[in-house]
């Protein structure tokens, strides 16, 4: 007999509702019983031996032992240290995945104490056959167990459970790189106009051979490396003069700096080395290189990672080893040969682990200026349009055949989705899909109030005042719309971001707005939960008064500093940064060449500058235009 792992060892279930308890046995048509403490529940395998008895509720406690056997004796199943409490679905993609180990808290890993939260890692699969089951298994919280644990999810989880003192365990089912549309089920994705002939297209070709060969003989176009004729020049060697080389800042990726192409580019960077670390073994951590690299210490090769056109490194921090023999010297030149060849390319950081460093810990930071050349420029290379079937996880509800529909019939008490920065090149259809996830997964779990929290994107990018292409800021637009389903939230996260880091390091706020969202709006316990969202605007003679909702004891601006990202128009020919002034729980905007404006665009940019309208719990306000009149924006590009 075998239960779902969700029903596991260590397993946290939902609290104040049945609990399904679902499995196999080889014995079909067999009458079975299942009891968890006190309760208990009797029925009947299937033809193919599958079973689902239901549980009555049972409020927060435990351990319990979960029992289930056939009442002949002859097939049962145990499962210990259950707890029964708070269950929460963690899902979207790689900013949801991304680890306890990887984020800017790590260091909070060591004083972890066991059994304060549990999480159920869903393992990836991207396979063509549906799944009946998810694989993966409980894991306690400890300082073993915590570096895989989802940032975000697990700093929600630990408010959660500090605030209502009940057990909760995280499901993280989440994949890196993927779109919405792969979270979706192929029913919904029908129903959607936009959406149809695509899965239809794709069902066609799913298992065609000449559109398989057709995807593996795509990839092998892509650029080879032609070979190393930096090291013939001597771009590795410390007596190289690179003077006449480009300055850039790092961490980066070259295409920000005026190299909009794939290839393989050369950076060098001159450290001094104090008589402390002279002569003694070090490690060379420069963070992130998208996608390979060779690296050299004072002329000679410490390290490299990543062969043909294997693009699995590129976001994979890099760890090696100079040599004592290198580093007997007061300076070390290191030059990096970083190649990718689709998409962008470098030193992508983030900053904070880019360093030289001993055992001792002692770090010299390799964040800044560095000095670069190209020694290929291979074109621009891209994988063209979406590659879809078996082993792709993007193909239509290819994640949520794996990763979502096998977790029912389980009971939850909420969703929380980061997701979105996939999906900013079709920023358009983002409202409609995530609409349509938020329905779908209500639907298939039978929950039509189940609450839903969204985290709303991150600045990224260079910062700007106003962006009128801005497909962040449509996405951001899109999800702050679903806020119109109920029983929905948004953690509004511009303060949490990084220019040159899709990923910022960043997880706790961002958990604990998620956290503070479902206190106030799914248990009840009161408290500020979201920043200023824009509701109306009132005209006043030559100035616009901005009203907003949740704005606490009244607006405020972080720092007493006004903010730059806000642009008032008069929807003809002047788009100017506004003056402002705060009223109370109000907004005044206006500019003196403006006698009559139209609209105001808040932080309507990838990376708002300076967004530092807030409220008095010092959330952040959510990004806004007053007039969605998209002729608007398409004078402002002109201008």
């Amino acid at each position: 007999m075998q239960l779902t792992p969700l029903l596991g060892d260590h397993a946290v279930l939902q609290r104040d509702r049945d609990i399904p308890v679902w499995g196999w046995t080889a014995h079909p048509r067999a009458r079975l019983r299942a009891s968890l403490g006190p309760v208990r529940a009797e029925g009947v395998s299937g033809d193919d031996g599958r079973f689902l008895l239901r549980l009555p509720p049972l409020p927060a406690g435990g351990p319990h032992v979960l029992r289930v056997e056939t009442l002949d004796g002859s097939d049962r199943v145990e499962c210990r240290d259950i707890l029964i409490g708070e269950v929460w679905l963690a899902s979207g993609q790689s900013n949801m995945e991304w680890s306890m180990g990887d984020s800017a808290y790590a260091g909070e890993i060591t004083s972890a104490h066991p059994g304060q939260i549990r999480m159920f890692n869903v393992k990836r699969r991207v396979d063509l056959a549906p799944q009946s089951t998810v694989a993966g298994e409980w894991q306690l919280a400890s300082p073993e167990t915590m570096w895989s644990f989802s940032a975000v999810a697990n700093f929600f989880g630990q408010s959660l459970q500090d605030s209502l003192d009940v057990p909760v365990g995280i499901v993280n089912a989440s994949m890196g790189g993927t779109f919405i549309e792969s979270w979706i089920s192929r029913e919904r994705l029908l129903a959607n106009a936009e959406t149809r002939d695509w899965v239809v297209e794709y069902e066609r070709v799913a298992y065609h051979p000449d559109y398989w060969g057709e995807q593996i003989m795509r990839k092998n176009r892509l650029p080879v490396d032609p070979g190393n004729l930096g090291v013939a020049a001597g771009w590795h060697s410390e007596a190289f003069d690179d003077t006449d080389w480009q300055t850039i800042p790092v961490p980066s990726a070259w295409q920000d700096h005026g190299h909009n192409y794939s290839g393989i580019v050369w950076y060098r960077k001159r450290v001094p080395l104090p008589p402390s670390l002279q002569g003694r073994i070090l490690r060379l951590q420069p963070g992130r290189i998208d996608k390979q690299d060779i690296t050299y210490v004072n002329g000679r090769e410490i390290g490299r990672t990543g062969t043909g056109l294997d693009e699995s490194f590129w976001n994979v921090a890099r760890d090696y080893e100079i040599p004592a023999e290198v580093t007997s010297t007061s300076e070390l030149v290191i030059a990096i040969r970083a190649y990718s060849f689709f998409h962008h390319g470098g030193l992508i950081g983030p900053a904070d682990i880019m360093c030289v460093t001993d055992e001792d810990a002692c770090r010299i930071p390799l964040d800044g200026d560095w000095r670069i050349t190209v020694e290929h420029n291979l074109g621009l290379q891209d994988l063209g349009p979406l590659m879809m079937g078996h082993g792709v996880h993007n193909s239509p509800s290819m994640c949520f055949e794996n990763m979502i529909r096998p977790l029912l019939p389980t009971n939850l008490a909420g969703v929380i989705w980061y997701q979105g920065e996939s999906n900013a090149e079709r920023a358009p259809s983002y409202r409609r899909l995530l609409g349509d996830l938020i329905l779908d997964w209500r639907y298939l779990l039978a929950r039509e109030d189940l609450p839903f929290g969204i985290v709303q994107l991150a600045n990224y990018r260079p910062a700007r005042a106003l962006e009128p292409h801005s497909d962040w800021a449509r996405i951001r637009e899109a999800q702050q719309d679903a806020l119109a389903l109920p029983h929905t939230g948004l953690a509004v996260i511009l303060d949490c971001g990084d220019a040159v880091d899709i990923h910022p390091r960043n997880k706790k706020t961002v958990g604990l707005r998620l956290a503070a969202w479902a206190l106030n709006r799914v248990y009840g316990r009161g408290g500020p939960f979201a920043g200023p969202m824009y509701r109306e605007a009132r005209p006043e003679g030559d100035r616009l008064r901005l009203l907003f909702d949740h704005t606490a004891e009244g607006l405020v601006f972080r720092e007493g500093l006004p903010p730059i990202t806000l642009v008032i128009t008069d929807g003809i020919s002047r788009f100017e940064h506004a003056r402002c002034e705060i009223d109370g729980h109000t907004l005044l905007v206006w500019h003196e060449d403006i006698p009559s404006p139209k609209a105001v665009y808040y932080a309507w940019a990838d990376n708002p500058r300076e967004a530092t309208l807030e409220n008095s719990a010092g959330l952040p306000a959510a990004p806004f235009r007053t007039d969605r009149n998209p002729q608007l924006l398409k004078i402002a590009s002109i201008l």
